[in-house]
């Protein structure tokens, strides 16, 4: 199944799945398109000259596994300011 979220919403959470199926994002021209597992990273704020896994499904669970990189830097320059 398919969730539909404008621009303006909150966006879903991406999960991982031992399901063979590829993640999806579908744009509000009405495009849909297969998340590729750089797109996934560029989500995670992963610099792309940051290697991926040449499998698939290893990059994918490996990216659905981290924690934003900005999200760290964040809760880093929290901890510094005290």
């Amino acid at each position: 199944s398919m969730t539909i979220r404008y621009s303006e919403s909150p966006t879903f959470t991406v999960t991982a799945s031992g399901e063979k199926r590829p993640s999806r994002a579908w744009l509000e021209s009405g495009r849909v398109v297969k998340m590729t597992p750089r797109a996934n990273a560029r989500f995670q704020t992963l610099p792309d000259w940051y290697e991926l896994p040449d499998k698939k499904s290893l990059a994918q669970k490996g990216i659905g596994n981290g924690v934003p990189c900005t999200g760290i830097e964040i809760i880093m320059e929290g901890l510094n300011a005290n």
